[in-house]
């Protein structure tokens, strides 16, 4: 009765693939944390200590107020002071009112340079630091500073155990001493290079692209391995793709690649079928079984004992040993 065969999956080979996803994918989570977290959050924080030198140098030129401090359009905003850089940097070494106006400037150009190196220019409010006050006798009260770049205010954002969220508005000058007290109780923010975050979602592109190409590429095979027959009998050899062989219809089998687990069956016909002995298993068995029956003196040649064993030289007599008397 003939036997139909199956293929399986190589079981060592199938526990690489698995290693190799799951650090792919575990490298992909660890550079999203830190793409869309971890890196923002940083710079943010260094965003804040430039805004506290920004409204520092406002309150500095006598301008710390709301539409002196105000930029709708932080992008035009930025193009505008990087087109002045040079005359403000010249204006703000000299002494005067222009003086301190040029160096508000510039301290405002260095804030909107923080928040374009997080993807952050933009109108809406900012999150410039988070603390809890403690009051002796009182429950804590958790608080969020944030700073509107189009309006030029900041919100106080308190929330009590218990109770809903409060949002206060405060003005520059509240605003100012907010940071002042939070970054001299904070340890300051390192800046970061233009590259962290586009080299970071590189990593998150590499690690899930590459961990989903692989895990795609063990599914396929674990799909392909059913489709590969073998009937034992007939020697009737079933791949993947639906081409069916015995040894009779076998031109040759290229062993080339043998070394690399892959071999090519060529038919009759001239077609070429090129299969994955790494993978599949028990494939190579099959393929050579096909071989002995189609070309038994390869079979032969291949089983044959090595000739140069044979002749191996006798070894040789103790250069010690006294010679016989003849």
């Amino acid at each position: 009765m003939s036997q139909l065969q199956s293929c399986s999956l190589n079981r060592t080979w199938v526990l690489k693939m698995s290693i190799f996803i799951v650090v792919l994918f575990g490298f992909g989570f660890w550079a999203l944390f830190d793409a869309a977290y971890l890196y923002p959050s940083r710079g943010l924080g260094y965003a804040s200590l430039k805004l506290r030198d920004f409204l520092a140098s406002a309150e500095s030129a006598g301008l710390l107020r709301a539409d002196k401090i105000a930029f709708p359009d932080p992008k035009a905003e930025l193009a505008r002071l990087n087109d002045k850089h040079e005359d403000l940097a010249n204006t703000a070494r000299r002494e005067g009112a222009d003086a301190r106006a040029a160096a508000m400037d510039l301290a405002r150009r260095e804030y909107l340079l923080a928040l374009d190196v997080v993807w952050r220019l933009s109108p809406a409010e900012k999150p410039i630091g988070d603390f809890t006050q403690n009051t002796p006798g009182l429950p804590p009260v958790a608080h969020a500073l944030f700073f509107t770049p189009a309006t030029g205010e900041g919100i106080d954002q308190s929330t009590e155990p218990g109770k809903p969220a409060r949002r206060d508005t405060l003005d520059p000058q509240k605003l100012l001493a907010q940071l002042r007290a939070y970054w001299a109780s904070t340890p300051p923010a390192t800046a970061l290079s233009r590259w962290d975050l586009p080299v970071q979602w590189f990593f998150v592109l590499v690690g899930f692209a590459g961990g989903g190409y692989l895990l795609m590429l063990l599914l396929r095979c674990r799909a392909a391995a059913r489709r590969i027959t073998f009937d034992s009998d007939a020697q009737r050899l079933t791949l993947a793709t639906g081409q069916s062989m015995t040894p009779a219809d076998l031109r040759d089998i290229d062993k080339r690649l043998w070394h690399k687990f892959y071999a090519t069956l060529i038919t009759e016909s001239g077609q070429e079928h090129k299969v994955d002995l790494l993978r599949y298993v028990p494939l190579e068995d099959w393929v050579l079984q096909m071989e002995r029956t189609r070309f038994p003196e390869r079979a032969a040649e291949q089983d044959k004992p090595d000739d140069n064993a044979n002749d191996a030289p006798a070894p040789e007599a103790d250069a010690d040993e006294p010679a016989k008397a003849e």
